[in-house]
C-alpha cells in the first residue's frame, strides 16, 4: 500500500488560539573554583521552586496537499525507507495521546515525578507529524513524515497546562526527559522539541543541558523549533538558541500550497552569543546564525486530543501554524535518514548528528532573498568569501528531502579514517577530525565543471559536557573551536572560496566554480573562541557537477598576507582575517 501523509490546506475546521506569556527567570550559576574551568551546576531541589514559563504556539487551521511530496520525502518512501528501526522522541509540555487512531503504536511515555503525565493536544499534533500511521481504510491525512518510526513521548510541564499561554517546568523535569533511557539522548535517533524559553544567547540551562547531552551523545540529532517571536532579530528561543542542534524556522503557505517564503512570526537572527570568557556579545556584533533550516509551518492538519472528550479518537485539528510544526517535519526527515543509513549499511558515522546536519543543510534549496553575504574573493580568482555562514532568516535554506536523499545516500558516504582523503565522487560527505593549528583536506579527483554551482557545508559541536550526580546537574563549558571552510584547487595552491563565520558552528558556501578542474576542500582550525580544547570532529558535505577538463587548469599561488597583488587595472591588498 502506498504511504500516505498528513495534509496542508486552506479549509478550516477546529480552531485554537492562545496568547503568549512569559516570565523572566535567571538560573543560579556557581562560578568556577579553578581558573580555566567553567562548571555550571544546579540543584534539582533548589530549582523545584523556581518555575520557568515557556512558550509554545497553539494551532489554528486544516487540509490540502501532501506535505511529504512538498518536501521531497517521497524519495525515501518510494525506496522503502519509512522510519523502520528508528526511535523518535517528542519531548515537550505534555504527552502524545496514544488513544488517537493514528498514534495507537505510541506506548512509551516518560516524565519526571515533578511533571504531569497527561496527554496534550499540542504534543499529539506534533507527534503525528513525526510518525503518525494510517488506519485501515483511512486517509492520506493520517501519516507523518516517518510513519514507521518507534515514536516515544516525554513530558516536561510541571503545571497542568490547557494550551492557553505558557507552561512551567523545572530543571529536574527537563534533565530527566532528555537523559532518559526510554526517550532521551543516547536512545533516540532524533529528538524533537517544539517549545521555547526567552533566552537568545544559549546561556541558560534550557540550552546548555541539551547542548551537553548532544555533545556527549552524537548519535542523537536534536531538532528544535526556532520560536514564533518574529519578525524581529535575536528572537530565536532556547533551546533553539543553543549550538548543537538543528533549529527550524517556518515557511508560509502562499494560499496555493507553495512554501517559498518565511512566515512573519518565525523567529530569526542575527543572534547574540555568550561564553564564560567573552561574556555576552550582542546580536549586532556576534552576527550568529541560530536558524539552521526552514520547513512548512502553517496551514497544516494533524491529530487532535480533546481533554473534555477523550473517547473521540478520530478528531483532527487545522489550520495549525507555528515553528512548533516545522520542527517535527524536519525531525521526521531525520528519522528517514537514519532508517536509510541502517538499511544500506552505511558506516556508523552516517548517524552522527554533525553528518546528518551537514547533509540536510547542504541539500536545502534557497528561497528568494536568501543570502549569507558572500562577496567576490579579493584574490581575484573568481571565488567568494563570507563572514556569515547562514542566512539569518532561512538558515541554509528550505528543507529538501529529495535532494537530501541524493546528497546523503549516493556518491561518497564517508572516507575511511578521520583524516579526510581523496574521493572521485562529486557529491558526498565525510566525518573527520582537525587538530588545533592544523587543517584537514578532502580532494575531489574528478573534474568539476566550470560555471556550475558548487556547495559545501561544515558542521561541528560546541564542547559542553553533561554531569549528573545525585540531585545535581552540571554542564562543563569546555570550549568552542573556531573552524573555517575553504575551497582550493586540488594542489592547494589556489584559494577560491572561504567561509569564515566566528560564532556559528556551521560554515557554508554556494557559488559557481570559475573554471573546470580538480578541487579540494580544506577545514582550518586556527584558534578557539574560548577554552583549552585541541581537536574538533566535524561533518562535511559537498555537491558539485562533473565536467570535462580539456587542458590542465592554471593554478595561482596565493600571495603572502599583506602583500600587494596586481589585479586587472588596480591594486588590491590581500590580508588575512583578524581573529579575536
Amino acid at each position: 500500500m502506498a504511504l500516505r501523509r498528513f495534509f496542508v490546506g486552506l479549509v478550516s475546521a477546529l480552531v485554537f488560539c492562545a496568547g503568549l506569556s512569559v516570565a523572566t527567570y535567571a538560573g543560579p550559576v556557581i562560578p568556577p573554583s579553578d581558573a580555566g574551568v567553567w562548571m555550571y551546576s544546579w540543584s534539582a531541589a533548589e530549582e523545584a521552586g523556581a518555575q520557568l514559563h515557556l512558550n509554545t504556539n497553539i494551532p489554528t487551521a486544516l487540509t490540502g496537499a501532501d506535505v511529504a511530496e512538498i518536501i521531497g520525502a517521497d524519495m525515501f518512501h518510494n525506496s522503502g525507507f519509512d522510519g523502520s528501526g528508528t526511535v523518535s522522541s517528542n519531548i515537550e509540555a505534555g504527552h502524545v495521546w496514544g488513544g488517537h487512531e493514528t498514534l495507537t503504536h505510541v506506548t512509551s511515555f516518560t516524565n519526571h515525578s515533578d511533571a504531569y503525565d497527561n496527554p496534550h493536544r499540542h504534543a499529539t499534533q506534533v507527534g503525528m507529524m513525526i510518525g503518525g500511521r494510517q488506519t485501515p481504510g483511512g486517509g492520506v491525512h493520517q501519516e507523518g513524515i516517518s510513519p514507521e518510526t518507534d515514536l516515544r513521548s516525554a513530558a516536561i510541564a510541571t503545571s497542568d497546562w490547557d494550551g492557553s499561554g505558557g507552561f512551567t517546568l523545572t530543571l529536574g523535569a527537563l534533565a530527566y526527559a532528555l537523559s532518559s533511557t526510554e526517550s532521551g539522548f543516547g536512545t533516540a535517533d532524533v529528538i524533537n522539541a517544539s517549545w521555547g524559553a526567552p533566552y537568545p544567547s544559549g546561556d541558560h540551562w534550557t540550552a546548555q543541558i541539551p547542548d551537553a547531552l548532544a555533545y556527549d551523545n552524537p548519535g542523537t540529532t536534536f531538532v528544535v523549533a526556532a520560536g514564533n517571536e518574529g519578525p524581529g532579530t535575536n528572537t530565536v528561543l532556547s533551546p533553539g538558541s543553543g549550538y548543537n542542534n538543528i533549529t527550524v524556522g517556518a515557511l508560509q503557505n502562499d494560499g496555493n500550497n507553495n512554501y517559498d517564503a518565511i512566515a512573519g512570526f518565525s523567529s530569526r537572527g542575527p543572534q547574540a552569543y555568550w561564553d564564560p570568557v567573552n561574556g555576552t556579545i550582542d546580536a549586532e556584533d556576534a552576527r550568529r546564525g541560530a536558524v539552521d533550516i526552514v520547513a512548512p509551518g502553517n496551514h497544516l492538519v494533524s491529530a487532535h486530543y480533546e481533554a473534555d472528550n477523550p473517547g473521540v479518537t478520530n478528531l483532527y485539528a487545522s489550520p495549525l501554524s507555528g515553528t512548533s510544526y516545522s520542527a517535527p517535519i524536519v525531525a521526521g526527515g531525520v528519522a528517514l535518514m537514519h532508517d536509510a543509513a541502517r538499511q544500506m549499511e552505511l558506516p556508523d558515522a552516517a548517524h552522527d548528528a554533525r553528518v546528518i546536519k551537514a547533509n540536510l543543510l547542504n541539500a536545502a534549496w534557497k528561497p528568494d532573498g536568501w543570502t549569507n553575504n558572500q562577496t567576490s574573493h579579493p584574490n581575484g580568482y573568481g571565488g567568494v568569501t563570507t563572514n556569515q555562514a547562514l542566512d539569518f532568516t532561512y538558515g541554509a535554506g528550505a528543507l529538501d528531502l529529495g535532494r537530501t536523499y541524493t546528497q546523503y545516500l549516493t556518491g561518497q558516504t564517508g572516507i575511511e579514517g578521520m583524516d579526510g582523503g581523496t574521493t572521485s565522487e562529486v557529491i558526498g560527505w565525510d566525518f573527520a577530525e582537525v587538530e588545533l593549528g592544523g587543517e584537514t583536506d578532502v580532494v575531489i579527483d574528478t573534474p568539476l565543471a566550470g560555471g556550475s554551482e558548487f556547495r559545501a557545508t561544515l558542521t561541528w559541536f560546541r564542547e559542553r559536557n553533561y554531569i549528573e550526580e545525585e540531585e545535581t546537574v552540571s554542564v562543563l563549558e569546555a570550549g568552542f573551536a573556531n573552524l573555517d571552510l575553504q575551497v582550493w584547487d586540488s594542489e592547494f595552491s589556489t584559494l577560491y572560496a572561504e567561509s569564515l563565520d566566528t560564532y556559528t558552528p556551521v560554515e557554508h558556501l554556494v557559488f559557481d566554480l570559475p573554471t573546470t578542474g580538480l578541487y579540494g576542500l580544506r577545514v582550518v582550525y586556527e584558534e578557539n573562541i574560548f577554552g583549552d580544547i585541541d581537536s574538533a570532529e566535524f561533518g562535511l558535505a559537498w555537491w558539485g557537477e562533473a565536467g570535462i577538463m580539456d587542458d590542465p587548469p592554471v593554478h595561482h599561488p596565493i600571495p603572502e598576507p599583506g602583500a600587494l597583488t596586481l589585479l586587472a587595472f588596480g591594486l588590491v591588498i590581500v590580508k588575512r582575517r583578524r581573529r579575536r
